[in-house]
């Protein structure tokens, strides 16, 4: 858990390199469709503006198989939603509107009220929460590492998951807190993402 971190306005980037054994939420800020903050899953990227509710949906997610590694990333530019899997765009619908703000906590790995009523199994790397919608090629660029996360404009939270759940974008106040006994694998190299 890492404390209340929305995102305003209406840009946004959420990713991370994630291998799945089973489970749902990889990152949730939401209870319902009325109050999506922001919720990644390997199935779907979701959101809730001021408009509607958007769930898209990615087509491939039965055919990303169980123990390899994948970069997934859902972004919205205040024109369109999308989601990426491993820096390519996989779908994208129009959309308008401020993101729905809430009060709840952010969660890794769970939904934001219930621990381990969503969880997540599986392993986690380089996750981020960005308040401007990153290009394709951004995301490509930097799937294993990000240089100099402190002087980054727009990032507001850094996880490498190097042995804790500290904020490598510099903000203490989202460093975050475990719930359960996470163990903590080695980092994915890039040989490891399929094409």
């Amino acid at each position: 858990l890492v404390g209340d971190l929305d995102v305003a306005g209406n840009q946004i980037t959420v990713e991370t390199l994630v291998k799945k054994v089973g489970g749902v939420n990889v990152l949730s800020k939401h209870t319902d469709p009325s109050n999506v903050n922001y919720l990644l899953r390997m199935g779907t990227f979701e959101l809730t503006t001021s408009t509607q509710f958007h769930l898209m949906l990615n087509p491939y997610a039965g055919s990303m198989l169980s123990n390899n590694w994948y970069h997934i990333a859902g972004t919205y530019d205040g024109s369109f939603i999308r989601y990426y899997v491993n820096g390519c765009l996989i779908v994208e619908e129009a959309a308008s509107g401020n993101m729905a703000q809430n009060n709840l906590i952010t969660a890794i790995g769970n939904i934001s009220t219930a621990p381990f009523a969503e969880q997540f199994i599986g392993e986690l790397d380089e996750m981020r929460i960005w308040s401007v919608a990153r290009t394709a090629a951004q995301l490509s660029a930097n799937m294993f590492d990000l240089p100099n996360p402190t002087t980054e404009p727009n990032l507001k939270a850094y996880y490498k998951f190097n042995g804790d759940l500290i904020n490598s974008q510099g903000n203490a106040t989202h460093n975050g807190t475990w719930v359960g006994t996470p163990s903590y694998g080695t980092q994915p190299l890039a040989s490891v993402i399929p094409p």
